[in-house]
């Protein structure tokens, strides 16, 4: 595999059980689709920290490289409202930031 033909992926989700779904669920699907997919745990980490991972992913973007922010919806709060505050905090865009529902944040 050569450079132009390198896609990656990189998924930031809150903690350990939101890892560990990802990594049972979705990494095995993507990793069809591409050479690489990262999964970041950014509850620990500072604002400034992830700003910084997503700035340098935001450049690779043109050459097939993904990145989505996972977060947990709030109980009685607009789907819509939560990515907006979100995207704004971490300086992302809000089709990078995905709402995920209490039903599917119970798998374990």
């Amino acid at each position: 595999m050569n450079a132009t033909t390198w896609k990656g992926i990189a998924l930031f989700v809150e903690g350990s059980e939101d890892e560990m779904f990802i990594t049972r669920i979705f990494r095995p699907r993507l990793k069809t689709q591409y050479s690489h997919v990262g999964i970041h745990q950014y509850a620990q980490r500072s604002s400034e920290q992830i700003r910084a991972h997503t700035r340098s992913l935001a450049k690779l973007a043109e050459k097939g490289h993904l990145f989505f922010l996972f977060a947990d919806s709030e109980q009685g709060r607009c789907i819509r409202k939560v990515r907006q505050e979100i995207a704004e905090h971490y300086e992302i865009p809000e089709s990078q930031v995905l709402v995920v529902r209490p039903e599917i944040e119970a798998w374990y």
